[in-house]
């Protein structure tokens, strides 16, 4: 059934004035609207009448990229509170803070009403109520034009990478219409790391890792328990590792810059200087080949390029010597000699590098790469994994005409803001608005939108992809739609969430899935008429696969895991509307197993071998000022509660970014005690933060954890726009970092001086 067949809310002519009054232009929910509707009768909330009626609908979370089953309590209708699914593998009932904080998207008073249009200049913030048969002719009419023009390359969308049924039906639209400009970025994991993948094994994908069976893990600024991949998977990993196996505890050591919480949670923390990280990875595998300490076996059946007088060996034992890297690095000799022998000796072991919200840099992540390799951890219980394929159905055979065709010929725009921005598309599709807390480019790209003709944003309130639009075509709230999620790789073993409308859609907006499809049916992409259908389509591949369960209990899932490597498969359903039935009923589908070991999935390079290839020659980083004027090296990072949310307006979550050194509701920059001293500055001072490319005010923090040179700044807070929650965090740290790889290939984010001084007045 289509979801937007039910009626949902509706306000009469004399509410919608009355709303107005509290709402400015009348286009957004507002505190008030909100309120009324909460009690209105359509909600069947018996204020004053007793508890009302509780009722449990599953739906899967959407606060970051992790895709965890949620329960959603119902009381006559309303949704009240959101726990983890307990059939869920990724959540098992549980759900971290952004999770816990789901209802603050739903009941957020900036919702937009319905779809606007601008009416002022950019940035003026006028618009006007306008009903969802004239925009979407408007967007048909644009998009008509240029492909009677011939020019459908001039069409960009930006999207967060979405492997699940509506990134893939951007993807379809894109090569119907006959663009090559699909923009597609992620947030929690660092693309270096899938370059590294595809550089050293032949596989574009990122990589997955067997945390649950590995007894050590050493990893290099990886955000392990803050931003990175699956914050509730984690968590459940961190407990299984130091608690869940009574025979064996694991050991987890952290290199990083700054004693973040996933440091202070490590049972060794080690210094390192910012990024230096991959000569030290380099410096590990130099003792372990001067040692003979790595896998022998292992490197001599399964890699290439190790041996030889340009191979990884020659490389490493000539550049990278301890004693050679302890100074830059700032780690000493002896602690690059006990690591090297740890990891060796307490396999299986798996290293970590991936930094998160801006990139370690190919250098890193190739030498991680390397490391697993060389220890023999690839592809092994307990390593470094490659995520098995998820075998949904694929989209139809489509052959795109000869407008399209030729449009896809042409050059695609860079894949990076600033680039898209000066490339000056004729049209650009914006369905998330995270890459502008991120990317330290979008301050360029909003300045560049003026150029841009026409743009359409399909955010469900005026956040940073909707201030500069033109037309905003809302979509739900997660809790009201059909909705799926097929998380980025984890452990190896895919899965896929499915939930139907938790709760009727409160407000005119619509599914951004249902959109899709009317823009690409006159092109001939979909045959499917609602996003229901795409999902039983895909859902039909599941079924044929003859592997994996409907999510179920831990018990179920191991009996599994059993029958599948023996060789055995037993269905759960004899049809496909019997086992459709189950997904909804369970909440997703799951297969456990993992195969190790199968080479030829795991090794898809030219050679049938992991290569080491040519390493990328690190060199210092090259700072961007001097000592002298900007004296502190700068460290960004995010927190659980920050990283990856594509709606910042909550509370909740704003009042817990930093519990650590206590800091709520605004950016803050934290300074170790002798260099706040030295700088006359106390806890909870304003300051100013200056690079060269600009100045912020900030809060300073004193904080233990800081090492002396370094100032750790909280990103991912850049918000230009937004609703009544975030307009009291500070904006504009990213825009002060140029992310751009130099010719070291070390990020200039990791490589930016500042200069910190005392603001005069209260912060």
């Amino acid at each position: 059934m289509n979801e937007t067949a039910d009626k949902s809310w509706r306000v009469n002519r004399r509410q919608f004035l009355k709303f107005a009054a509290f709402t400015g232009a009348g286009i957004t929910l507002g505190k008030y609207l909100r309120d009324y509707a909460l009690k209105h009768e359509v909600f069947r909330q018996r204020w004053g009448e007793g508890p009302g009626l509780e009722t449990f609908a599953l739906s899967t979370c959407r606060q970051c990229p992790a895709g965890c089953g949620l329960r959603v309590r119902l009381v006559d209708g309303d949704a009240k509170k959101l726990d983890g699914n307990p059939l869920c593998p990724i959540a098992r009932g549980t759900t971290c803070p952004k999770g816990q904080a789901g209802l603050q998207v739903l009941y957020n008073p900036d919702r937009l009403l319905g779809p606007v249009r601008r009416i002022g200049k950019r940035g003026e913030g006028q618009w006007e109520r306008i009903s969802w048969k004239d925009a979407l002719a408007e967007v048909q009419s644009k998009l008509s034009a240029l492909r009677t023009a011939g020019n459908p390359h001039s069409v960009a969308w930006i999207a967060e990478r979405n492997d699940a049924m509506q990134g893939q039906l951007i993807r379809r639209f894109m090569q119907a219409y006959g663009s090559p400009n699909l923009f597609e970025f992620v947030d929690s994991r660092d693309a270096s790391a899938r370059a590294a993948m595809k550089l050293c094994q032949g596989v574009d994908e990122f990589p997955a890792y067997d945390l649950e069976n590995t007894n050590y893990i050493l990893s290099f600024s990886t955000p392990l328990l803050e931003s990175w991949l699956s914050p509730t998977w984690l968590a459940r990993q961190y407990g299984h590792l130091h608690r869940g196996r009574a025979e064996h505890r694991s050991r987890f050591v952290q290199v990083e810059s700054r004693l973040s919480p996933t440091a202070v949670k490590a049972d060794e923390w080690i210094p390192v200087n910012p990024g230096t990280e991959a000569v030290l990875v380099l410096a590990i595998a130099h003792v372990l080949i001067r040692e003979d300490l790595y896998d022998r076996a292992f490197v001599a059946d399964h890699t290439t390029g190790f041996d030889g007088d340009e191979g990884f060996s020659t490389l490493v034992l000539r550049d990278y010597a301890p004693d050679d890297v302890a100074q830059p690095t700032g780690v000493p000799v002896t602690t690059i000699l006990r690591l090297a022998r740890e990891f060796s000796t307490n396999k299986p072991a798996v290293a970590l590098g991936e930094q998160v919200p801006l990139s370690g840099g190919v250098a890193l992540a190739w030498a991680v790469q390397a490391l697993n390799a060389l220890n023999g951890m690839v592809d092994r219980t307990g390593g470094l994994l490659t995520q098995r394929p998820l075998p949904l159905k694929p989209l139809p055979e489509f052959t795109p005409d000869d407008v399209a065709q030729r449009g896809l010929k042409t050059p695609a725009f860079a894949k990076s803001l600033a680039v898209l921005a000066d490339a000056q598309p004729a049209a650009l599709f914006v369905s998330s608005s995270r890459l502008f807390a991120v990317a330290p480019e979008a301050g360029r790209f909003f300045a560049a939108t003026e150029k841009i003709p026409f743009i359409v944003s399909f955010s469900a309130a005026l956040d940073d992809s909707a201030v500069f639009a033109d037309l905003i075509l809302p979509d739900h709230s997660p809790l009201e739609k059909w909705q799926d999620a097929a998380p980025l790789p984890v452990n190896g073993r895919p899965v896929w969430a499915v939930s139907p409308p938790a709760l009727v859609p409160m407000l005119d907006t619509r599914h951004t899935g249902e959109v899709v499809l009317e823009l690409g049916r006159n092109l001939g992409a979909f045959p499917w008429k609602d996003f229901t259908e795409v999902l039983r389509f895909a859902a039909e591949g599941l079924f044929e696969a003859r592997r994996g369960i409907p999510f179920t209990t831990p018990y179920e899932s191991a009996w599994t895991n059993q029958l599948e490597t023996g060789g055995w498969w037993m269905p759960s359903a004899n049809t496909f509307d019997e086992f459709w039935e189950q997904l909804l009923k369970a909440g997703g589908w799951s297969d456990p197993i993992y195969n190790y070991e199968q080479w030829r999935r795991v090794l898809r390079t030219a050679s049938g071998k992991f290569e080491f290839g040519a390493s990328p020659k690190f060199q210092p980083p090259q700072w961007t000022a001097d000592e002298g004027e900007f004296p502190l090296k700068l460290k960004v990072f995010t927190t659980l509660t920050t990283g990856g949310v594509e709606d910042p307006n909550q509370p909740f979550l704003l009042e817990t970014l930093g519990p650590h050194v206590h800091a709520r509701w605004e950016d803050w920059v934290e300074l170790n005690p002798k260099t706040a001293s030295g700088l006359g500055i106390a806890n909870g001072d304003a300051v100013w933060l200056e690079t060269p490319l600009g100045k912020l005010r900030l809060r300073a923090y004193v904080f233990a954890g800081a090492l002396p040179d370094i100032a750790s700044v909280l990103i991912g807070q850049e918000h230009r726009a937004g609703g009544e929650f975030v307009k009291k965090v500070a904006r504009g740290v990213a825009d002060m970092v140029v992310y751009r790889p130099d010719s070291t290939d070390t990020p200039l984010a990791a490589t930016t001086r500042v200069r910190i001084t005392k603001a005069t007045g209260g912060a």
